[in-house]
């Protein structure tokens, strides 16, 4: 028979510290970005020796073919001279250097799979780290709005929650929209090429279809499409891509089936992010505070692409467009410079301070 306390112990759960938990977590994402960072920097030396062999494959080839050229104009009595043993040992270190030279290419193909399964496990980390920060950028926020007395903001909601149907269709007429414009033949462009961007327009009506173009060397369009979506899936990050005249909030209302399904797509070339606004009648009715003054753009939507550069594995070839309301056809040229600088500012998030690349 047991006494009631030793009853009340076992009934008793173990406690869970949560600062410890977050240490916990906190060791874990500085574990994956350290591994992240070794197996790319072991990935640059692999591609480094690979380059290396095939330069000394090439010299050796050289080497062979003057041989094979000398031979041909000496006499048929060669097969007794004494360079057949020197000609045995070159052909040897030749095929052992194609061996090798195979067997790293194998290893170079195995380190890309683990760094591509390394960089998924890095993104779904990546996932609880706003959630941390985002709390202590919201308290902040609600500090700082106390402090200056600003006007509180109203965050909407929906009517209904948005469908993974409604998604599906949403992506599909996105997807065709943005494939009828990279095709059309007619469209406008100033012909020139700013930090590696190239631009092309169509302006139908009130609304400018528009387009900017560039290509990454050495970056793969798994990795851009990865880095695009890990800025742009953060409110935060449009707030810091505007420029300084706007003051704009934006808020996550619903995330559908937790990741991607709504503005990140899988195309038969590469990726394709939607950066849509859906029609705000969609909303419920809500009343803003005195003194906040909202304006609504239900016919703008953005899009990026990364797909694989033409003739080149290892570079990619970024596209981001989208439609913009115009009031003047004289406005095109100062939305597209804006938004030059807006597309400009992403990809020093994205990429990084990248002036010279190929286009």
């Amino acid at each position: 028979m047991q006494s009631p306390e030793h009853v009340e112990k076992r009934q008793n759960g173990p406690v869970i510290d949560p600062v410890a938990e977050e240490e916990r977590k906190s060791r874990m994402r500085v574990h994956a970005r350290r591994s992240y960072y070794r197996k790319l920097n072991l990935v640059q030396e692999l591609r480094g020796q690979v380059e290396k062999l095939e330069a000394e494959y090439a010299d050796l080839v050289h080497q062979v073919q003057l041989q094979e050229a000398c031979a041909f104009v000496t006499e048929p009595d060669e097969e007794t001279s004494p360079e057949a043993p020197e000609n045995e040992s070159i052909t040897t270190m030749y095929s052992g250097l194609m061996n090798m030279k195979k067997r790293f290419r194998q290893e170079n193909e195995a380190l890309k799979q683990a760094l591509d399964e390394h960089q998924r496990y890095e993104r779904l980390i990546r996932l609880d780290m706003p959630e941390s920060s985002s709390e202590s950028e919201q308290s902040d926020d609600s500090t700082s709005t106390r402090s200056t007395q600003e006007p509180l903001i109203v965050i909407p909601s929906f009517l209904m929650p948005i469908t993974l149907a409604f998604c599906h269709e949403l992506g599909r007429q996105t997807f065709d929209d943005v494939t009828r414009f990279r095709q059309n033949p007619d469209f406008m462009t100033t012909g020139a090429s700013i930090f590696g961007w190239r631009d092309r327009s169509v302006l139908q009506g009130n609304l400018l279809h528009f387009l900017l173009k560039k290509t990454y060397g050495h970056v793969s369009a798994d990795e851009l499409a990865a880095r695009s979506w890990d800025f742009f899936s953060k409110p935060k990050s449009h707030e810091i891509i505007c420029p300084a005249s706007m003051n704009p909030r934006v808020f996550q209302i619903q995330r559908v089936e937790f990741l991607f399904l709504v503005s990140f797509l899988k195309t038969p070339e590469g990726h394709l992010i939607i950066l849509r606004a859906i029609k705000h009648d969609l909303l419920n009715p809500y009343n803003n505070p005195p003194g906040v003054f909202e304006q609504w753009m239900d016919n703008y939507y953005g899009w990026i692409t990364s797909e694989r550069a033409p003739g080149d594995d290892e570079a990619c070839e970024m596209n981001y467009g989208g439609i913009l309301p115009l009031t003047t056809a004289a406005r095109s040229t100062a939305l597209m410079m804006e938004t030059l600088f807006i597309t400009m500012r992403s990809e020093s998030h994205i990429i990084g301070l990248n002036l010279v690349t190929s286009s």
